[in-house]
């Protein structure tokens, strides 16, 4: 009766292509760089609302009162544009370290 011997077999994994390489590293880049956008986009809203409101009660600029109430009313979330903003771009961070991590050919030791 033959035997059946219980050796490990380490699939090889065949080397990512250079097109694929370069494929994942411009779409990675475009996402990071959208996350950053979307992070610098809500941070600069937090700030803008709350300075936008009183600069227009004493300027006294043409605006409608609706929009002026919707105005208020995002003023007073600022922290919550503040924080999609920022984890956003803690999000965008992250994504581009684990995208350098991925496409670097030598392993860190």
């Amino acid at each position: 009766m033959p035997s059946v011997s219980n050796v490990a077999v380490n699939p090889v994994r065949p080397a990512p292509s250079t097109s694929s390489n370069a494929t994942k590293a411009v779409l990675g880049t475009a996402l990071v760089l959208f996350i950053a956008l979307v992070g610098i986009t809500f941070v600069a809203l937090a700030f803008a609302f709350p300075v936008a409101v009183p600069l227009i009660e004493q300027q006294h600029l043409p605006v409608s009162a609706d929009d002026l109430a919707l105005a208020k009313t995002y003023a007073s979330f600022w922290w919550a544009f503040m924080t999609v903003g920022v984890v956003a771009l803690v999000v965008a961070v992250v994504a581009a370290v684990k995208l350098v991590e991925r496409l670097d050919p030598v392993p860190a030791e």
